[in-house]
């Protein structure tokens, strides 16, 4: 036993000095727009054990003895790095930079292939044009108008048939009961069975407001400015909100551009890691291509490709590419999110169509995003359909002309009128969108009426007992656009402090105007009755710039 006690403390031993010993050789990968790799192998030559992969951000880092290596660096797609390192005494930190395979390269990687594969050679060709097909490699401008709806759709619940039998006779029963004792008191003369069927169709016949309550909207109207490789600048020109927005997605174009052309793309508000694009050098090691049809259409012969992902770490991509032939130019991308790596959805797909350019370029003209978030027992099923019109592009940007400010919304954006609207959706909309926005007018045309605004207000007013003792008073006018809140009786008492009780009095005072500037003031003081002291607060802000 002691002598297995001694082996143990100069195995320890022996591992501590070794690793004392060691330097840290630590690194960061970009690719050829100077942005970080994620998943890159990292090892030294010919030592197998001495190895690493580079984390979401490009970074790795091994701890080696002093000595002589190669470091090899390998990712799919991109062409292997071999650097030669001198490791002494003091830590080693490089930036490296990964070259993309070319289209020939790629294609002698598969060349191995024991049969031909259509789909993949189909690809290639799009890869080898792809620079000049991009047309985010060109400074641009272009008109947008965009739609995101919400439809809140409740999970069925799951019965088994047997619970759905009594279910429903249940609510047989009740109806059969509602039914009898309306023709008792004389309120129906007809038969009981007519009676029951028209209580149920009153029952489940929607109301005029039940759409206002299952789905949400907002409309933007823009112009789209674009400078390679990053710059953007988003002038609203229209922006209407309907209901609670907060989950619809894409309400603005410059957080994310789902950019395929892009061998790595980014689309951190939706995914964890940077994606692998299907059209890219890394792509075609990355994924399964699979010619599934070819049709006639328009004269143009379209090759419809599916998209299978073979690591879904970095090829989450799945669903349809179709692709123009002898053109090699994209018509239409229809692809899903793998969900496992989805920050908020619990599904995306992205579905763009294109069109060709002077047969040199592909330009994005509708781009549709469908998103689903499980929320209990509701699903939120977005949709954010987007028309990208009248582009121009070789447009000269001053230097500086794209900086932090990327989206500039005016006051006038918000105050259009449906006449506006009308005039500028560019997309048709569906039955139930155009019942929603005639309901959702109505209604808040109803209640920007004066007799309705006075009632709310004088409603809100009114202090009552509860108010004035547990809750807090509130005062409105709508007029001067102010509102004050006093402290209730109960809360001119603090309970608990470490100087004992205390007495004291805070407020809060709001005052806004129509060019939505805002100014806010607390002032909070309170005596102590132990200490018998007096402290206070003020808190101020004010809200000078509202549109930036």
């Amino acid at each position: 036993m002691k002598i297995t006690n001694v082996l143990v403390f100069f195995t320890f031993l022996l591992v501590s000095v070794t690793s004392i010993g060691q330097v840290r050789v630590s690194g960061q990968v970009f690719d050829e727009y100077g942005l970080p790799i994620p998943g890159v192998k990292v090892y030294v030559k010919k030592a197998p054990d001495l190895r690493t992969i580079a984390n979401d951000t490009g970074y790795y880092e091994l701890f080696l003895n002093p000595g002589e290596y190669d470091l090899v660096l390998s990712f799919p797609g991109y062409e292997k790095q071999e650097d030669f390192y001198g490791v002494e005494n003091s830590d080693l930190h490089h930036l490296l930079q990964l070259t993309p395979l070319g289209v020939q390269d790629l294609q002698d990687v598969e060349a191995s292939a024991k049969r031909s594969n259509p789909g993949r050679d189909i690809i290639l060709k799009v890869v080898e044009r792809r620079d000049t097909l991009n047309q985010w490699n060109y400074p641009h401008r272009t008109s947008m108008y965009s739609r995101a709806t919400e439809t809140i759709v409740k999970e069925e619940e799951k019965l088994t048939p047997r619970q759905k039998r009594r279910q429903e006779e249940k609510e047989a029963k009740r109806m059969r009961k509602l039914a009898e004792e309306k023709i008792e008191q004389g309120k129906a003369s007809d038969s009981l069975e007519f009676v029951i069927d028209s209580l149920m169709q009153i029952k489940n016949a929607p109301k005029k407001t039940d759409i206002l309550r299952k789905m949400n909207m907002a409309e933007v109207s823009a112009l789209r400015e674009f400078g390679p490789p990053r710059g953007v600048k988003e002038t609203r020109t229209g922006y209407k909100e309907s209901g609670r927005t907060w989950n619809l997605y894409y309400t603005t174009s410059v957080k994310t551009n789902f950019n395929f052309f892009e061998n790595l793309m980014r689309w951190d508000d939706v995914h964890e890691m940077p994606i692998t694009s299907p059209i890219s050098g890394p792509g075609i090691l990355s994924y399964k291509y699979r010619l599934v049809d070819q049709y006639e259409e328009n004269g143009q012969h379209i090759s419809k490709i599916e998209i299978i992902p073979r690591i879904t770490s970095t090829s989450t991509l799945s669903g349809h590419i179709w692709v123009i032939d002898t053109l090699w130019m994209i018509q239409k991308i229809d692809l899903e999110l793998n969900k496992g790596s989805l920050l908020f959805h619990d599904a995306f797909r992205v579905l763009q169509d294109y069109e060709n350019y002077g047969d040199t370029m592909n330009v994005l003209t509708k781009q549709t995003l469908f998103y689903d978030i499980k929320e209990g027992d509701n699903i939120s099923k977005g949709k954010t359909v987007t028309k990208f019109s009248e582009y121009e592009f070789n447009v000269e940007f001053e230097e500086k002309y794209f900086g932090r400010e990327l989206a500039v919304t005016t006051i006038e954006a918000y105050e259009k009128d449906s006449t506006f609207w009308q005039a500028n959706r560019d997309l048709e909309l569906s039955a139930e969108e155009a019942e929603y926005i005639r309901v959702q007018d109505s209604v808040k045309f109803a209640h920007s009426q004066k007799h309705y605004l006075d009632s709310v207000d004088s409603a809100y007013n009114v202090i009552t007992p509860f108010e004035l003792i547990l809750d807090g008073i509130g005062l409105r006018n709508r007029e001067k656009l102010t509102r004050i809140f006093l402290p209730p009786i109960l809360g001119l008492v603090q309970i608990g402090t470490p100087g004992g009780f205390r007495y004291g009095f805070n407020m809060s005072y709001y005052k806004s105007w129509k060019n939505r500037k805002q100014f806010v003031i607390r002032p909070d003081v309170s005596y102590g009755n132990l200490n018998k002291d007096i402290v206070g607060s003020l808190y101020t802000s004010y809200l000078y710039d509202p549109m930036h």
